[in-house]
């Protein structure tokens, strides 16, 4: 699984301003803000995070690094699929009718062949999803379809 610390590091080191989530006790949920981006990020089944950008709303479902267990039993592969789906189940909901979409994974991870393949679907391309590879810093590549 992703660890949201770091993507709450990662915005707070970028200048952002979390606004917490009254309802949540977790110290990583909330509303990041800096000059006109908002991003949200919270701790329920769904979209992992929904940013307002200046030219719409992108939104993100995350995975993380896989388990050696799950390497070995081809869970990461599925939880990849998994991703795609929920990105396309969840994405439209609640009246977010995003600009840009976005599965994000460890770069580097042993499953890149596989994103790019992702990435080159004809499928994905016209649905617009696109890969964002996130290091260890934070810093993103995107794959775009």
């Amino acid at each position: 699984e992703p660890d949201p610390h770091t993507a709450r590091d990662v915005l707070l080191t970028e200048g952002f301003v979390r606004e917490p989530i009254k309802s949540s006790a977790v110290d990583w949920t909330g509303t990041y803000s800096h000059d006109d981006c908002e991003v949200m990020i919270w701790a329920k089944p769904g979209i992992d995070i929904s940013a307002t950008m200046p030219d719409g709303v992108w939104i993100a479902e995350c995975k993380g690094e896989p388990t050696k267990s799950g390497i070995a039993s081809g869970a990461d592969l599925t939880a990849l699929y998994t991703c795609l789906g929920q990105l396309m189940r969840r994405g439209g909901e609640d009246g977010l009718n995003p600009k840009r979409l976005f599965i994000a994974v460890p770069k580097g991870d042993r499953l890149a062949a596989t994103y790019c393949e992702l990435a080159a679907n004809c499928l994905v391309r016209r649905v617009g999803i696109e890969i964002a590879l996130v290091d260890e810093d934070g810093r993103v590549d995107v794959i775009c379809p």
